[in-house]
């Protein structure tokens, strides 16, 4: 008798575990069907991913939020933005995608490949969309290709060495193209305000007396829709802009400077808002991300200092402090913020932190 009741006790463990670990595989798939059956949302603290080889070198929000989108320079995924499930992985079909950015509504993602092809990946069914030649559109031989969507979802816009390319971005149609003889790109990053209507960009003056009068690298404000710049700033006396961000309504753009400084500036009224030191002991800022309401901005520098800002004041609200290893390792981070969470990237992968939490816990 006693070992019948081992032998049952046995099997109900062998079916215990395989159904856990069906459901666990089952919710990685599927992680809202879970959340919701649950009856209680999990929403953690924070939550450390052991993500990538070598950390991450992009990530973003995605979907209003549900998803966190991220890119190595070997493999792009998908994460649940609430539990930090591993929603997909695109590692046994790309090799190394270049500067990946995905849509707004999380459907497809763009990215170049080793071949210097433009790619564009649908997310559910994992196959191409569409292919093209970089060099159909940029004809110089140090083009390289980056990528960045308006949050509306309406357009795509791809930098070159020379232009950027605006694209009707759910028909891939060329829509617009900005270029001008006074600057050119070579691939820096840009952002789209919200309706597609301002883009702001890194660039490098064409000239040396330009170069001269405003910085190696300057920041270059678009009017996309009437094709023309808005704005031309620079990081005054720190000469190198090293990162730039727009607010969701294009009110206000910011650019950080290779002394860690930031530089608020009032696009609506044309005029400079704030400026404060960011960077912490002086270090590059590498990534900025406003807040979806426009009052503060999210900011990591090359030390793994994160911080946020309230722009009009200039002060410090929060910060994470990175470890020693961090530091020691000098990673270049990304950060991105959303309406009641954050994330950023560090060498081990990512941390996504409640932004309430954030405020009570991190307080300056």
């Amino acid at each position: 008798m006693k070992h019948f009741f081992c032998t049952i006790t046995i099997l109900l463990l062998c079916v215990f575990a395989a159904s856990s670990q069906s459901t666990r595989k089952f919710a990685l798939e599927t992680v809202e069907d879970k959340m919701e059956n649950s009856g209680t949302p999990y929403n953690p603290e924070i939550v450390v991913q052991e993500w990538h080889n070598g950390g991450s070198d992009y990530i973003s929000y995605c979907n209003n939020g549900k998803y966190i989108f991220s890119v190595s320079d070997s493999d792009v995924k998908l994460w649940d933005s609430k539990t930090g499930y591993l929603i997909r992985s695109f590692s046994d079909r790309i090799k190394y995608p270049k500067n990946a950015r995905i849509a707004p509504d999380s459907s497809y993602f763009v990215y170049e490949n080793e071949a210097n092809n433009i790619e564009i990946c649908d997310v559910k069914t994992r196959k191409t969309i569409t292919i093209f030649n970089l060099f159909s559109i940029s004809s110089d031989e140090k083009a390289t290709a980056k990528f960045a969507f308006s949050s509306d979802g309406n357009y795509l816009a791809m930098s070159y060495y020379d232009k950027i390319v605006i694209f009707e971005a759910h028909s891939l149609k060329r829509k617009y193209v900005l270029e001008s003889t006074e600057f050119f790109y070579a691939g820096f990053e840009m952002d789209f305000s919200q309706d597609g209507t301002y883009l702001t960009t890194i660039a490098i003056p064409n000239s040396e007396d330009y170069q001269k009068q405003l910085g190696q690298f300057i920041n270059v404000i678009w009017n996309v829709k009437k094709q023309s710049v808005e704005q031309v700033l620079s990081a005054q006396k720190d000469r190198f802009v090293t990162a730039v961000a727009i607010s969701k309504n294009g009110k206000y753009n910011a650019l950080a400077s290779a002394e860690g400084n930031v530089f608020i500036f009032d696009l609506q009224n044309k005029t400079w808002l704030n400026m404060f030191a960011a960077g912490n002991s002086g270090y590059l800022v590498n990534s900025m991300d406003f807040s979806p309401d426009e009052n503060n901005l999210l900011t990591v520098d090359a030390l793994g200092y994160v911080g946020l800002w309230n722009i009009q004041n200039g002060k410090q609200i929060a910060r994470r402090t990175p470890t020693s290893l961090e530091q020691s390792m000098m990673y270049f981070g990304n950060a991105v913020i959303d309406s009641n969470q954050f994330a950023f990237t560090n060498y081990h992968g990512i941390e996504i932190r409640n932004l309430v939490v954030l405020l009570k816990s991190m307080l300056v």
